[in-house]
Formats: C-alpha cells, structure tokens, sequence
C-alpha cells in the first residue's frame, strides 16, 4: 500500500523566524539530522499527541507520544535553562498573555479525511527511545 505524502511549502522568513532558520540549518545544531528532519522532530515535541488523537490513533499510542513530547520539552527546557543561565523561578516574571489559546479540532467529518489520517497515523511510528536519547546527549554535549 502506497502511503500519502504530504508536503510542507518552503518558508523564507526574516528576523526572529530567520533566525531559527538559519541556525536550524547550520552544522552541529543536531547531529546527523538536517534542517527538515529537525524541524519535523520540533513539531512532534509540540503537536504529535495532538496529531495523534486528531487521526484517531488508540488512547495507548496518544499517551505514548504524549509522555515522549513532555520528556521531549522538558530536556529543551532545561537545555535553554541550563545554556542561557535561567533559574526556573524567573520564568515566574514572564505570564502567559491572556487569550490565547490553541484550537485542536477532535474530529474527522467524512470518510476521505480518516483514511487519510490513517496514513497519517502509519508515518508517524518511531521509537521513543532514541529520540529522548538524542535530547540526552544534546544536553550532555552542551553543559
């Protein structure tokens, strides 16, 4: 069975979002990854249990991705804590700003959108090991 590919535009960004960009796409910033599979790996940390669920994968699997996504932004959050000097009781200074909130829709409406959030749901198999590995030595590498 061949499975859907979907693809991402290219982003040309300047400023902050040029920033990330070029700094994703220089060397060293994760080892043997590219700029694609790093920003891939990004937006599972943030939004793969979100996916998941959207696409109807089994609870097991959501909770899964959801325990590695928190290990995941958690070894990030300390990695920023540790490189740029910031004790965790000064993030108390900077508040979420009101309003602000993230709609993740829960369900598909037809047929065509859930065999292809199946699709979906066969790419996004891996091993949640390795990757909280690689935080685990990104972290280790940069103190």
């Amino acid at each position: 069975m061949r499975k859907k590919m979907y693809t991402i535009p290219k982003i040309c960004r300047t400023g902050d979002d040029g920033s990330i960009i070029a700094y994703l796409g220089s060397d060293g910033v994760v080892p043997n990854l590219g700029l694609v599979e790093t920003i891939i790996r990004t937006l599972r940390m943030a939004w793969l249990p979100f996916g998941l669920h959207y696409s109807r994968a089994s609870k097991e699997r959501v909770r899964d991705a959801a325990i590695w996504a928190i290990a995941e932004l958690k070894g990030q959050i300390a990695l920023i804590e540790d490189k740029f000097g910031i004790a965790p009781q000064m993030q108390m200074a900077y508040s979420v700003p009101t309003g602000v909130t993230a709609s993740v829709p829960t369900t598909t409406e037809d047929k065509e959108e859930e065999v292809v959030s199946e699709e979906i749901d066969e790419n996004l198999d891996m091993d949640l090991g390795d990757e909280f590995d690689l935080t685990q030595s990104l972290l280790t590498q940069l103190s």
